[in-house]
């Protein structure tokens, strides 16, 4: 466990981010909300999550991380095998393990959900309570997780916004039920001070509103779930990044939110309250991956991404913006899941885990410490 300690300022309501090195369970910490999505996987690496500067993936049942100052990745203690998810969260870390959920990271605000808080990390796995059993999805966000069982749904953590969806404000240290949501839930997604969720085909979000990160056009934020507008079925995934959010829905994709860097995808840089369609994916999406201020989609078996570039986190060879998207240079096929985080990006290709963009604390996983503009290969993770 390092001691290294970042401090980064979100475009939040006056708040600072604490990125400590606690919660990857490989020695870093979780991120900002990033996203993770999965197709129909081949060989072993059946997801990968990313998110502020580290990255996980889901490798023959067990968990292997890295990012956030590690020392390279490294598999986490007690998740050997039988893992079905990983999710990586802004300070903390989740999976689901044989129908359990476990987390692991900083506990701040009771985002590992055992009833404990203040009590400063810990780098191994601990048991959600009440959740031992029957989970089939997980989400982390910005000091706050969720879970989908039996398809009700139930967040922990950090509450400031209603991103727990209870109709309060308080945090919890516990999973507490999210309102209106006892049934029908399939997919969830967790951003910096929003969540979201696909019940019944259709798309609901509560949280933090400000940039239009919910869908509608109400102010401020909702502690309780409210519709997406123009979302009311046929939705299949949900993806909520930093400040923007990004839907599947027909095999095309629309996103809403925050959009100063493109990340809508609409070829425009204005804000949107409402779902904008992404140019040029009205069909052949199969994931869709939201980060800090960019997208990535699965695209007939390649990556597009759009949206800041600083880094290169769109992987096209370049560090400019593009509020359209944009192949990865060498992944035009043969990708099957995709994850992006604060300014970098992975992907399982062709039997390969491969990440590009910002590699300041190692979350590209390449040996150099170097930024990168096109995909790399994971020093330490075996081929596929």
């Amino acid at each position: 466990m390092g001691q290294s300690v970042i401090l980064r300022a979100w475009n939040g309501p006056s708040r600072l981010a604490l990125l400590a090195v606690l919660g990857l369970g490989c020695g870093g910490s979780g991120g900002s909300a990033g996203g993770s999505a999965s197709a129909a996987a081949g060989g072993d690496a059946e997801q990968i999550s990313a998110a502020g500067y580290g990255s996980c993936v889901l490798e023959s049942g067990g968990v292997v991380c890295w990012g956030n100052a590690s020392a390279g990745p490294a598999a986490v203690a007690g998740l050997a095998s039988g893992v079905a998810s990983v999710a990586v969260g802004y300070e903390q870390t989740c999976a689901l393990a044989s129908g359990a959920v476990v987390c692991w990271g900083w506990d701040g605000y009771g985002q590992l959900g055992n009833g404990s808080t203040g009590e400063g990390y810990s780098s191994t796995p601990v048991a959600v309570s009440g959740l031992s059993s029957g989970g089939t999805a997980i989400a982390s966000g910005g000091d706050h997780s969720c879970a989908l069982v039996g398809g009700a749904a139930s967040c922990w953590g950090w509450n400031a916004y209603g991103q727990l969806g209870n109709g309060s404000t308080a945090d919890s240290s516990v999973p507490v039920p999210v309102s209106g949501l006892a049934s029908g839930a399939t997919a969830i997604g967790a951003g910096i001070e929003h969540t979201c969720a696909v019940v019944r085909g259709a798309a609901w979000c509560w949280g933090w509103n400000a940039y239009g990160q919910l869908g509608n056009p109400s102010s401020g934020y909702s502690a309780v779930p409210s519709p997406v507008t123009g979302l009311s079925a046929g939705v299949t995934a949900i993806a909520a990044g930093g400040l923007h959010t990004c839907v599947l829905a027909g095999g095309g994709v629309q996103c809403f939110g925050d959009n100063a860097y493109g990340q809508l995808g609409n070829g425009f840089t204005t804000n949107s309250f409402f779902p904008v369609q992404v140019s040029g994916l009205t069909e052949g999406v199969t994931a869709v991956a939201a980060g800090g201020y960019h997208s990535c989609a699965l695209v007939n078996g390649g990556v597009k991404c759009w949206g800041r570039n600083d880094y290169g986190e769109l992987g096209d060879g370049t560090t400019v913006d593009s509020a359209v998207p944009v192949g990865v240079s060498g992944l035009s096929a043969g990708v099957t899941a995709i994850a992006a985080g604060d300014f970098h990006t992975c992907a399982v290709a062709t039997g390969r885990v491969v990440c590009w963009g910002d590699n300041g604390e190692g979350e590209v996983g390449a040996e150099s410490g170097a930024t990168s503009s096109v995909p790399v290969e994971v020093s330490g993770v075996p081929p596929q």
